[in-house]
């Protein structure tokens, strides 16, 4: 609820960005009938082009996000970091250039790579969709118990301002990486389980996790 007691309503996904980088990843899908090599270097010269046109908006600091970078005075390694702070909601064209441009060099990367941690990313690239479900319930889920039993109540601090967290509540990055690192560790067992029975079943909606 707002100061006037109207509810806010949040739209953190919006759609003509994601669309637009969905319907890039079914022309891309084409691409996997080809050859090997001549996937990488499709994949390689993408990935590369991409970052390549993010430094470049990025540098000029006009277009593209909403946010500009600047200088910072604590040293070089927060002024790197100011460069990479994009805004991801809603997601501006630098961003989707830089993270799709990382990814599509990844996927090149580990396409020919048939070693132990190819393997387990493929795990999680043939289910992507069923992953981010449920990691967005197990997250849920674990900051409710989390802030439940530390501050008495539920408080979600991810979409509140800063007045409205608990006294005794400070960020902390090695605990965001523990979590981020659990949240994978978990639901990589039954994103292994979904992965095969998705193929013996061949029902219509599952096609869609």
């Amino acid at each position: 609820m707002n100061a006037a007691g109207a509810p806010v309503v949040l739209v953190a996904y919006t759609i003509l960005p994601w669309m637009a980088v969905m319907m890039l990843g079914y022309y891309v899908g084409a691409w996997f009938e080809l050859p090997v090599d001549q996937l990488l270097r499709r994949l390689l010269r993408t990935g590369l082009c991409m970052l390549a046109a993010f430094v470049i908006l990025r540098f000029v600091n006009i277009y593209g996000d909403p946010s500009p970078w600047s200088v910072q005075e604590r040293g070089w390694i927060y002024t790197v970091l100011s460069f990479l702070n994009v805004s991801k909601y809603p997601p501006s064209l630098q961003f989707v250039l830089l993270m799709v441009g990382l990814g599509v060099l990844g996927l090149a990367l580990f396409t020919k790579s048939a070693g132990r941690i190819a393997r387990w990313l493929q795990v999680f690239g043939q289910v992507p969709f069923f992953y981010y479900l449920l990691h967005l319930a197990l997250i849920s889920l674990s900051a409710w118990i989390w802030t439940t039993l530390t501050y008495g109540k539920y408080v979600n601090l991810a979409f509140s301002d800063q007045s409205q967290w608990p006294a005794g509540y400070h960020p902390s990055l090695p605990r965001v990486y523990l979590v981020w690192m659990l949240v994978v560790v978990i639901l990589y067992f039954p994103c292994r389980w979904f992965a095969p029975y998705r193929k013996v079943h061949k029902t219509r909606w599952l096609s869609y996790l």
